[in-house]
């Protein structure tokens, strides 16, 4: 079954600042990645493989009930897997997703007019949803919830996405901040090294150079 994307105005706007926010904190993350390490490889290979996961364990490839338990930290850590997961809730669970049990057959089924199984029973009642067999098969009714509890997306997802993400941006940046500093840091106190060894051996090589020279002198002053 198709249906068009919800257009109402506060959907429309909180997908469009769901996209800036989840765009925003998955910069912030390149950027962290970017700070750890000098080599464009190593954060390509990190970057792909934070994405990667995230994507496959975010809960919608893989349903979170099969997410195996070394990976559930990516359902709730991965930018990608909460900006899908809030778009998606956004998008299904008010009220552009509505269907007859009618429409259902005809899309999932191809069947136009009721069949009788070997018990009795009315195919149009037993291909349906039980959602839509409570309303009635007359009556449309929101598949939307239905599909978000098949896929445990919960209700608070998208505002839980949205301030989870936020935190993320922040705290990413931060991170991002200390990791240079650190670096900076490190990287200064190397050269501080550096430099103290290279007059050490200057000072060496002149220690030398006076006492081959005060051996020269004797030498001449002897004969």
């Amino acid at each position: 079954m198709y249906c068009d994307l919800n257009t109402d105005k506060g959907y429309a706007r909180f997908a469009f600042v769901i996209l800036l926010i989840g765009l925003s904190a998955w910069q912030s993350m390149i950027q962290l990645l970017s700070m750890m390490s000098d080599s464009i490889g190593v954060v390509y290979a990190l970057t792909f493989m934070i994405l990667g996961v995230g994507t496959l364990y975010g809960g919608l490839t893989i349903n979170y009930s099969y997410i195996p338990w070394y990976f559930v930290w990516a359902y709730y850590t991965s930018v990608p897997a909460l900006t899908y997961r809030a778009l998606i809730f956004n998008d299904l669970y008010c009220c552009k997703y509505t269907a007859t049990c009618e429409e259902f057959q005809r899309a999932m089924l191809g069947l136009y007019t009721p069949v009788n199984l070997d018990g009795g029973q009315d195919m149009s009642t037993a291909t349906c949803p039980s959602q839509l067999q409570e309303s009635g098969t007359d009556n449309p009714t929101n598949m939307g919830p239905a599909y978000l509890a098949y896929m445990n997306i919960g209700q608070p997802t998208k505002y839980r996405a949205l301030i989870a993400m936020a935190m993320m941006i922040t705290l990413y940046r931060i991170l991002a901040m200390l990791v240079l500093w650190a670096r900076e840091w490190s990287q200064q106190n190397l050269k501080e090294e550096n430099r103290h060894q290279i007059l050490e051996k200057f000072s060496q090589l002149e220690r030398h150079y006076v006492d081959q020279d005060g051996a020269d002198r004797k030498l001449r002053s002897r004969s």
